[in-house]
């Protein structure tokens, strides 16, 4: 069943914003989802529209949806005939989609009142750039309305910067973007369950294109335990095999160009790896507040891409060295600097080597050596 009894008028008249909602057994939580949208600022502007993708769900969603439909305009009902990923539905209410920009909204997941307006205004500011994103309050009650949320924990989203991407997903859930921007990287890929949006960044970044955080959040996100990213393991196991797929130091590179780095020279090259392994010591994860993880895989493709061009550099050596420490190949690490002529070694090589070298076990130095942040070229 597809419903377009509110698509009236032109392609883009009135309409600057199309919202792409998956509709998925989502009984509890449809209610508060079109309240939410329908008190947008934008929405009562009539200048954005509700794209529902009801992906054969056994609800009856579309109850309260045709019911809405009575009452606000620009609301878009459409009865798929088969259930589809998350990223498909999304893919079908693209096409579907009369706004000049498009943004996902999640039947559990809230927004300020004028949150999206506040996105639309933040990119049409930025002609350069693609997508915007801003953060987001965590929720613990289903339907907690966002001016009702306690605004204890905070989900702090970093400035876009393309290499980062390599270490995590950048956009949060409630971004919003050009609609162009599909002509030019292509849709969601449809046959990933739960790591979609982060095939997108990834695919995003490395064709150059440009986002702007917001600084604020804007909208709300319950953090269910049932949810696709936490329900089973296909969050995580999808995430790890795009990032095999694209940790190389052929992207590192591509993106610290797209960033606007110099690395035309091989010490411009060196510059990058020490950059991004150096971040990848310490990554906050926005999903994860006041906590820090380390990304031993990039980090060890950025130290041993440097090596390789600088042959014996050693403050690479002695971060490698770190490295290997961290994850417990501590013999390694040590033959890595006693390996350090003696001409070259710094006091941090010094210290480093005599904690190595020194009684203990692993676990008691694994976070006592201390990481080069200075590159010299010698």
């Amino acid at each position: 069943m597809t419903d377009c009894t509110n698509r009236s008028g032109s392609k883009s008249e009135g309409i600057k914003v199309s919202a792409l909602i998956s509709v998925y057994n989502s009984d509890q939580y449809i209610a508060g989802c079109l309240s939410d949208l329908t008190e947008q600022t934008l929405f009562k502007q009539g200048a954005l529209e509700l794209l529902f993708i009801d992906c054969d769900s056994p609800g009856s969603e579309y109850e309260v949806i045709r019911a809405a439909q009575k009452v606000h305009p620009n609301i878009v009902y459409i009865r798929w005939p088969t259930r589809v990923t998350l990223y498909e539905a999304w893919n079908i209410a693209a096409r579907y989609a009369r706004g000049e920009f498009l943004t996902n909204a999640n039947t559990d997941d809230r927004h300020a009142p004028d949150g999206i307006e506040r996105h639309l205004n933040a990119i049409v500011g930025n002609q350069d750039t693609d997508l915007v994103y801003g953060d987001v309050f965590e929720s613990s009650e289903p339907n907690q309305p966002f001016l009702a949320n306690p605004q204890t924990t905070r989900y702090c989203y970093r400035p876009f910067f393309a290499p980062e991407v390599l270490h995590r997903y950048q956009f949060g859930c409630q971004p919003l973007w050009r609609r162009s921007l599909h002509d030019r990287i292509g849709y969601f890929n449809p046959t990933l369950r739960a790591a979609g949006d982060y095939d997108f960044n990834i695919r995003f970044n490395l064709a150059g294109c440009e986002a702007l955080h917001i600084s604020e959040p804007l909208g709300s996100f319950l953090h269910r335990t049932d949810s696709l990213s936490t329900q089973d393991s296909s969050s995580g196991d999808e995430a790890t095999n795009l990032r095999a797929q694209h940790i190389n130091r052929e992207n590192i590179l591509a993106l610290y160009q797209h960033a606007g780095w110099d690395i035309a020279t091989n010490q411009g090259k060196l510059r990058a790896f020490h950059d991004l392994a150096l971040k990848s010591f310490s990554i906050e994860m926005p999903w994860h507040p006041g906590q820090t993880f380390m990304d031993a895989q990039v980090a060890f493709t950025c130290l041993t891409a440097g090596l390789q061009i600088s042959g014996e550099n050693p403050n690479l050596a002695n971060n490698l060295a770190v490295l290997l420490n961290a994850v417990g190949k501590t013999d390694q690490a040590r033959q890595i600097l006693e390996s350090v002529s003696q001409a070259a070694l710094t006091p941090t090589i010094r210290d480093n080597l005599a904690m190595l070298t020194a009684r203990g076990t692993a676990d008691s130095i694994r976070s006592a050596l201390a990481l080069s942040r200075e590159l010299n070229f010698g």
